[in-house]
């Protein structure tokens, strides 16, 4: 019999009981709106075209134009520039045409034929523009007086000190005193290569061009020039007691640039031409030159004299031989003979007002004026750079030739002469007086400096008399023009 026991098991039963918590929560959302202002786009440039002459067509001078036109298509799109290639004659050539009213707006002259059109009113002032430009400071510039500023500068002028107005035109091709030396005839020959402080003009810059005249081998210490008012007039006025004479006197009634012993520059040429014989005579030039254009890039010249750079000379010489830029020689104080600055600007003419184009004529000087073309200039070396910055580059202290750095000290020196071009009549007194038929009879032996001085001041100051009362209208003009510089 199967037995069956039961037995009583307790279970505890757990119930989870879920409780369900409501707890609000903020939700806190930003909304950023963005808040847009709408800002009235700047006018368009205004299109223009405009006239521009100049006869920088070919050599370094046109390389550097060629890029600046070029450069300015890029930066300036609105504004057209009608190239003009100047023509043979130029000045006779713009005369006509201010005389007819047909006269490029812009155009590259010289600083004397712009004192003959100024009281015409032949030239529009651009103060007024160039205040509204950010990029024109004066303080940037070599001071160049009397050419595109009729300043009536007749002292010698601190060239550092910056343009000054009133300003008709912008300064471009500038022209200082240069000198330039064969390295490696000055080796072969046992001359010492000039060093500032021992580089006197009738010491150790005679004895170099003597030390190199060997007239059977065809060499000569340096070219005739053609005129003394350069390098000769510098070692003049260098030697003279008045230490601010000039060309001409302050109120432009005598030539005064033979006086107070100045005349020393005219008698060094003619004894070094006739005497000496250390400047080949002029007509042995064509020979010297050869195949290569003149006698110094030949290797037959020492020393090259000039009044700009020597970008003709360095596609000439290549690297046939070593040369270099030299310092000045030396006055009598020891320092620098006395460092001549002038310069052909760009200038705007009255036909630019005429046409209303006055503003993208002064956008273009500005352009040709500024860094980047200046630059640019001293890179191909057929000017001298208007600008400070420029002169400071390391395009300007590149070679060759070597030492061209030496620009940076002939364009920062405390005190300069100029030609003194304000004045009506200025290329007649010019060919009249100094460089004349009568002073190149100097060279030739036909007359002593003695008997020409007083020929050359004879026909200067009669040019003078002449144009008295136009000087004085040219002045009355130039004062009744504000000057904001």
């Amino acid at each position: 019999v199967d037995r069956v026991v039961r037995q009583t098991v307790e279970v505890e039963k757990v119930v989870e009981k879920v409780v369900t918590q409501t707890v609000e929560v903020e939700k806190v959302v930003e909304k950023v709106v963005e808040k847009v202002v709408e800002v009235e786009a700047a006018p368009a440039p205004v299109s223009q075209t405009f006239a521009f002459g100049t006869d920088h067509t070919s050599g370094p001078r046109g390389a550097a134009m060629q890029w600046a036109l070029d450069r300015f298509e890029q930066v300036s799109p609105h504004l057209n520039v009608k190239f003009v290639a100047a023509p043979t004659g130029t000045d006779e050539v713009y005369g006509v045409q201010f005389a007819s009213g047909s006269q490029p707006e812009v155009a590259l002259m010289t600083g004397w034929f712009a004192a003959g059109w100024y009281a015409a009113g032949a030239f529009v002032q651009i103060d007024d523009v160039l205040s509204k430009r950010d990029d024109f400071n004066p303080g940037d510039f070599f001071y160049y007086p009397d050419t595109a500023t009729p300043n009536f500068q007749h002292t010698r002028h601190d060239p550092r000190s910056g343009m000054r107005g009133p300003s008709f035109g912008m300064n471009f091709q500038g022209n200082i005193e240069t000198l330039a030396i064969n390295l490696d005839m000055a080796d072969s020959l046992g001359i010492p290569e000039p060093s500032p402080g021992s580089f006197g003009a009738f010491a150790e810059f005679q004895d170099a061009l003597r030390m190199a005249t060997d007239p059977e081998a065809n060499t000569f210490g340096m070219r005739p020039t053609g005129y003394w008012f350069s390098l000769f007039a510098s070692i003049g006025f260098s030697h003279a007691s008045d230490p601010e004479l000039m060309w001409y006197s302050q109120d432009a009634s005598k030539s005064t640039f033979a006086d107070a012993g100045a005349d020393i520059g005219m008698r060094t040429l003619a004894d070094w031409i006739l005497v000496d014989q250390v400047i080949q005579p002029r007509e042995m030039n064509k020979e010297l030159s050869g195949e290569f254009g003149d006698p110094f890039s030949s290797g037959k010249n020492l020393f090259r004299q000039s009044n700009g750079p020597f970008g003709t000379q360095v596609g000439r010489i290549k690297n046939r031989f070593r040369w270099a830029l030299s310092p000045l020689p030396e006055g009598p104080d020891g320092q620098p003979v006395l460092q001549q600055f002038s310069d052909q600007p760009h200038l705007i003419t009255a036909t630019a007002e005429t046409r209303g184009n006055t503003e993208g004529a002064v956008e273009w000087l500005s352009f040709l004026s500024g860094t980047e073309v200046q630059t640019r200039i001293a890179v191909d070396r057929g000017s001298v750079v208007v600008r400070k910055d420029a002169a400071d580059s390391p395009e300007m202290a590149a070679g060759p030739p070597e030492n061209h750095a030496q620009f940076v000290e002939w364009l920062n020196v405390a005190s300069a002469n100029h030609p003194q071009f304000m004045f009506p009549s200025y290329i007649e007194w010019h060919v009249n007086s100094h460089s004349s038929a009568i002073a190149n009879k100097i060279w030739l032996g036909e007359l002593t400096v003695d008997e020409a001085i007083p020929m050359m001041y004879q026909a200067g100051d009669a040019i003078l008399a002449e144009n008295a009362e136009r000087y004085a209208e040219l002045q009355a003009y130039a004062n009744a023009a504000p000057n904001p510089v």
